[in-house]
C-alpha cells in the first residue's frame, strides 16, 4: 500500500502533466483561431474589392470557374452586371457569366479566377440554358462602408 506522501507525489505528477497537456491544447487552439482570423481578414478584404464598378470594368472579359471538389474548370464570359435595389447603406448587384453547356456546374461555392481581379470564392447559381450555353449568376448584398 502506498503512503500518503507517495500518493500525493503521484497526484502532483499527474496534475502537472494534465496542466501541460491543457496548456499545449490551448496554445494550439489559439494558433488555429489566429490563422482563421487572418484568413477571414484576407477573404473579407478580397470581398470588399468585388464591387459593381470593379466587375463593370471587366464586362465581356474571360473568367475561369474552378470546381475545387473535382478537376473540372470552365471558362466563362462576364456578360452582365446589374444593380439591384441599392441604398446609401446597402450595395446590391448581380453578375452573370455565360459558359459552355457542359460541364454543367450546380449551384454552390466555386473558385473564380481572373487575371486582373485575382482568385476568390463565389456562390454561383445556374439560371438558364440556351443554344449559347449556360448562364451562371452571383448575387451581392452587403453593407456599404
Amino acid at each position: 500500500m502506498a503512503t500518503r506522501r507517495e500518493f500525493l507525489k503521484k497526484c502532483t505528477t499527474v496534475a502537472c502533466a494534465g496542466a501541460a497537456i491543457a496548456a499545449e491544447q490551448a496554445a494550439d487552439e489559439a494558433k488555429l483561431l489566429s490563422q482563421s482570423e487572418d484568413r477571414q481578414g484576407t477573404e473579407s478584404s478580397v470581398m470588399e474589392q468585388l464591387t459593381k464598378e470593379r466587375f463593370s470594368q471587366q464586362l465581356n472579359s474571360r473568367f475561369r470557374i474552378r470546381d475545387t471538389m473535382s478537376s473540372d474548370a470552365i471558362d466563362v464570359e462576364l456578360v452582365r452586371v446589374t444593380e439591384a435595389h441599392s441604398t446609401e447603406a446597402v450595395e446590391q448587384f448581380s453578375v452573370e457569366f455565360l459558359g459552355p453547356e457542359k460541364p454543367f456546374f450546380e449551384q454552390r461555392m466555386y473558385r473564380i479566377e481572373h487575371p486582373d481581379m485575382g482568385s476568390f470564392d463565389l456562390f454561383i447559381v445556374p439560371i438558364g440554358q440556351s443554344q449559347d450555353g449556360t448562364t451562371y449568376q452571383a448575387v451581392f448584398s452587403r453593407m456599404r462602408q
